[in-house]
C-alpha cells in the first residue's frame, strides 16, 4: 500500500513542483532545512545566514487543478433538488459531493496562485558554497528557491475506493459548477467516509515548491555545485537524488 503523501507528490509532479507535505503546512522561501519522509523540516534560512536575498513574484494569477485520472467524480448538487448520491446533504441543500474509486486518490484545487522566485540566484549559490567549503553548510540541507502561493487551496485524498465527501454550499450552485477551492461559495464539510486527507478553502498556504542543493559529486570528489533537487523521491533513492519533472522512474509502492 502506497503512502499517501508518496502518492500525492508523484501525482502533482505534473506541475514540476515539489509537493508541500503536509498541504498546508507553512513554507518560506529562503527557508533552509532538509527532507524527511517526503516532508520539508525548516532548520534555518538564508537571512539567518546572513545571505542577502532578492525575490521577484509574478504579477499575474492563476489556477491550479488536478485530480487523478479515473479515481475522481465531481457531483454537483442544486438546491431543492434530489441527489442520488448525497448522503448528508439535504434536498433544500446545495453543494459538491466528491467520489473516489481508487485508494489516494487526489482531488487538488487551488485559486490565483503565484509564484514567488529567488532573483539572486548567482550571489545565493556562491556564498552558500564558501560556507560548504568552510564546513559550515550541512550536506543534506536544501533551499527552498521558488514557491507557489494560493489564494485558496483544496486538497482531498481517499483512504480506499469508495471514499466520498460531501461539501454544502452557503448558496445555491450553478448547474455544473464544481471548484473546490471557491471561498465565496462558503463551502463546508457536512460529511465524508473514508478520506485520509481533508484540507477544505485553506487561505495564503504554499501547496508547490522548488529546493536546491550542494551536490559535490560521486562519493564527494567532484567540484560542489547546486542542482535542483527531486520533484519526489522514489523509494529506496537518496533523497537528494536529481529528477527532472519528466523522470517516470517513480516506483513508490
Amino acid at each position: 500500500m502506497a503512502s499517501p503523501v508518496k502518492t500525492y507528490q508523484k501525482e502533482m509532479k505534473k506541475f514540476g513542483y515539489r509537493a508541500t507535505w503536509e498541504p498546508n503546512a507553512p513554507l518560506e522561501i529562503g527557508a533552509v532545512g532538509k527532507l524527511h519522509a517526503g516532508a520539508f523540516i525548516p532548520y534555518t534560512s538564508l537571512e539567518k545566514l546572513a545571505i542577502p536575498m532578492e525575490t521577484l513574484s509574478s504579477e499575474g494569477e492563476g489556477t491550479l487543478e488536478h485530480n487523478t485520472e479515473g479515481g475522481v467524480k465531481f457531483s454537483t448538487k442544486l438546491a431543492g433538488k434530489i441527489s442520488d448520491v448525497a448522503e448528508v446533504l439535504g434536498d433544500a441543500d446545495a453543494g459538491i459531493i466528491i467520489e473516489f474509486t481508487k485508494e489516494n486518490a487526489v482531488a487538488f484545487k487551488a485559486n490565483k496562485t503565484t509564484n514567488q522566485q529567488i532573483n539572486n540566484m548567482a550571489e545565493v549559490e556562491s556564498a552558500i558554497l564558501k560556507l560548504y567549503a568552510k564546513g559550515k553548510w550541512n550536506k543534506d540541507y536544501v533551499l527552498v528557491t521558488n514557491i507557489i502561493i494560493a489564494d485558496s487551496t483544496s486538497v482531498f485524498i481517499s483512504r480506499t475506493a469508495g471514499s466520498k465527501i460531501e461539501l454544502k454550499a452557503k448558496g445555491n450552485l450553478s448547474p455544473g459548477k464544481v471548484d473546490i477551492a471557491d471561498v465565496d461559495a462558503g463551502l463546508t464539510i457536512v460529511g465524508d467516509k473514508k478520506m485520509e486527507t481533508k484540507i477544505l478553502g485553506a487561505k495564503n498556504i504554499v501547496p508547490l515548491y522548488k529546493l536546491m542543493g550542494v551536490d559535490a559529486g560521486f562519493l564527494g570528489l567532484g567540484t560542489p555545485t547546486m542542482d535542483i533537487r527531486e520533484v519526489v523521491v522514489p523509494e529506496g533513492k537518496s533523497a537528494l537524488t536529481t529528477l527532472e519533472p519528466e523522470d517516470d522512474e517513480y516506483d513508490l509502492v
